[in-house]
């Protein structure tokens, strides 16, 4: 236990000195004037000299290429899909030490800073005094062709960092039971290369990658391909192609040996309208295709619809699944077969299966969210795998059919399923029984008390070696409501609401509850945050909004696991740079306040959602560009009259709201926001002509200006 508090405090101490320290190595000002800075720039780097250069294979590290005498780069995407995950140690930038005149080698000082700018835009947090930078000289070179052979560009060495949120020891004693060995995601990776025509172009970045670098490629592949919102013809020769393409499949993932889920189709050709809600993890590949299979080549009469496929979390570690949002959930139309491929391929990359109990009950609910529109729910299950959401099961209202995958007459119905069937008036299906009217009872250890019709073997429940088929979470999990009853429990205490009780302040008795996630304190009269809640480590959600707050404290810094922070409607004019240490927060809302300006080190590596509506801001905080993972930044109702060229250092914004603010104009590289799906615009200065331009420099994103 000393160990691990020890680990800790280790990486809280070293992101505090990534946020103190960590500043840009080469100013704006300096690279603009190579002739008067340039051996000043110059004097920043180790200068080294090698024959010809080549790179170090003891050493993770990518090379970014340009020509001879060129600064722009020529696949600087490829450090762009790694960035998130990888963190830059040393770079190198190297050179040909050619020509040499009379006088000597001189240094192009114009040629090294041009590359310096290049490098920055493609990624501005590489100007970090935290990394180690080096020029390279070779010296094979006294003559053209011999310098033109060698290579010239950029070599960055990282480290790959992992989510921090994820304790080393926790991480690996949990993925011994959720993680592939490293052989299985290899199988998986030559499986879908084998299995698909890809374009020359992915072919290329594919080639001499790792695993984890080829299957973020093959993930963005087919997330591009799947936003394509045109629709195949649908004709008995397309039908006749993606059979043949679907057997290939099931023939790659499995065999058709065993074909339960096709036969229990051509048993049950009653089902209309069917949503189809299959297990994608390990083994249950070929189940789910033979579904689609089944479809394709009956697609007259079949009764499938939809489709929803669920892979237990897309990689998400055990302590981070939470009943009902363990996630890795996807949904596809049934007409749309060839996306449905894809789909299958883009799943199975993001989740690689595993053991361990699976959501079915997150996903059927989900999958009915999605399409409300359907008569029959048919859940293709895999009969050896145990379910962690039963307790989502009072929310399921209508009859599920199970098929059941695995099962055999000496293993027997698995009776977490056999319980999904019976509580919602479904049915069971295997190879050869489909059964209806079930009547046999079961007890809360999964063990039938009841044997009316009960003619088909109940296997030993698998799934837990506690008194219950039902998890911890559905006894112990509940939303306390006053401070007293959470008191009497205060070990069973997760989530707590105390909003509008006309709170003056914290209560204290919170500190005492060692296992809170999640507190509620909106619409009080509390006016300073206490030691009650930032001594409480466990705090993942905090709602503090409509309160009397004027100042985020220095300590707030001790709520290191806090994800969701929500502040608005308070009279805050103060934050303190401590806030920064908040290094897990996703959200966090400060809108409706009197702020004026941000901390500089505001370093908020994970945040995705920033709000700052309805503020004092004249523009936005530099802080803010510095924000790599944001994805939503809402600016409404300030008085901001420019925005920096700096926004596009937003690599992943997908919303922005600058509304009620008075703007003229946004910087000329706005249409390097290449994800942004939502630009709101409206209660400025813009003319019509001016936004359509914006328009055509942003062709796919939604803009509001009126």
């Amino acid at each position: 236990m000393k160990k691990k508090y020890l680990s800790i405090f280790s990486i809280f101490f070293c992101f505090c000195l990534s946020s103190l320290f960590g500043q840009e190595k080469f100013s704006r000002e300096k690279l603009d004037n190579p002739k008067k800075y340039g051996y000043e720039i110059e004097n920043k780097f180790k200068i080294t000299e090698v024959y010809a250069f080549e790179k170090d294979s003891s050493k993770t590290c990518i090379a970014i290429k340009n020509g001879l005498r060129s600064s722009t780069y020529i696949n600087g995407d490829d450090w762009l899909k790694i960035e998130h995950k990888a963190e830059p140690v040393a770079i190198k930038i190297v050179f040909s030490k050619y020509p040499i005149s009379k006088h000597g080698y001189q240094m192009n000082h114009a040629l090294l800073v041009n590359r310096l700018k290049n490098l920055f835009k493609i990624d501005p947090y590489l100007n970090d005094t935290l990394i180690t930078w080096e020029i390279v000289l070779q010296t094979n070179c006294k003559n053209d062709n011999q310098v033109s052979n060698l290579f010239h560009g950029v070599v960055i060495e990282y480290k790959i960092v992992d989510d921090p949120e994820k304790n080393s020891d926790e991480v690996r004693l949990d993925n011994l039971a959720l993680t592939p060995t490293v052989n299985a995601a290899i199988e998986v990776l030559e499986k879908i290369e084998s299995f698909n025509e890809l374009p020359q172009e992915i072919k290329f970045q594919l080639e001499g990658r790792t695993g984890v670098e080829k299957t973020e490629i093959l993930i963005d592949y087919f997330e591009d391909v799947l936003t394509d919102t045109s629709l195949a013809e649908i004709t008995p020769e397309f039908l006749t192609n993606h059979a043949r393409l679907i057997k290939k499949f099931i023939d790659i993932y499995g065999n058709f040996n065993d074909s339960i889920a096709y036969k229990v189709f051509e048993r049950n050709t009653q089902w209309k309208n069917a949503l189809i809600v299959s297990d994608w993890t390990g083994s249950m590949y070929q189940y789910g295709a033979q579904a689609l299979l089944w479809h394709a080549l009956n697609f007259e009469n079949s009764g499938i619809q939809f489709f929803t496929l669920f892979n237990d979390g897309d990689k998400k570690i055990t302590k981070d699944k939470v009943i009902g949002k363990t996630g890795g959930v996807y949904f596809e139309k049934a007409t749309n077969i060839d996306k449905l491929l894809k789909l299958y391929q883009l799943v199975i990359l993001k989740g690689y299966g595993g053991d361990g109990p699976e959501n079915d009950i997150e996903a059927i609910l989900k999958g009915i969210e999605k399409y409300p529109i359907h008569s029959e729910v048919i859940l293709i299950a895999d009969n050896n795998a145990c379910v962690r959401d039963m307790e989502l099961l009072e929310f399921v209202n209508q009859p599920i059919r199970v098929i059941l995958c695995g099962y055999n007459e000496q293993v027997g119905i698995n009776p977490q399923y056999l319980d999904i069937a019976t509580k919602t008036g479904g049915s069971i299906h295997t190879i050869d029984m489909d059964i209806y009217n079930i009547k046999v009872k079961l007890n809360k250890k999964g063990e039938p008390v009841s044997l009316l019709d009960y003619n088909y073997k109940v296997g030993m429940n698998p799934c837990y070696v506690k008194p219950s088929m039902y998890s911890k979470a559905y006894f112990e999990s509940k939303l306390f409501k006053d401070i007293e009853t959470a008191r009497k429990e205060k070990n069973n205490v997760i989530n707590l609401d105390l909003s509008n009780q006309a709170l003056n302040k914290i209560p204290p008795q919170i500190k005492k509850f060692k296992n809170i996630e999640n507190l509620n304190l909106s619409n009080n009269n509390i006016s300073k945050i206490s030691s009650a809640i930032y001594n409480s480590a466990t705090i993942e959600t905090l709602d503090l909004s409509n309160n009397q707050l004027t100042v985020i404290p220095y300590k707030m810094e001790r709520m290191y696991k806090l994800k969701n922070l929500n502040l608005k409607a308070n009279k805050i004019d103060t934050i303190y740079g401590s806030f920064s240490a908040l290094r897990y927060l996703r959200y966090c809302n400060l809108s409706e306040n009197n702020l004026g300006g941000l901390p500089k080190n505001m370093n908020l590596r994970y945040l995705e959602t920033l709000l700052l509506d309805h503020n004092k801001f004249n523009e936005i905080p530099e802080a803010v560009t510095r924000l790599k993972k944001l994805k939503e930044l809402s600016l409404s109702g300030n008085n901001i009259t420019k925005v920096s060229k700096k926004i596009t250092y937003l690599k992943r914004l997908e919303v922005l709201n600058l509304s009620d603010n008075q703007l003229t104009e946004l910087p000329s590289s706005i249409y390097r926001l290449r994800r942004l799906k939502f630009l709101i615009l409206s209660g400025n200065n813009f003319n019509k002509a001016y936004i359509e331009q914006l328009q055509q420099m942003l062709p796919t994103t939604i803009i509001e200006y009126q």
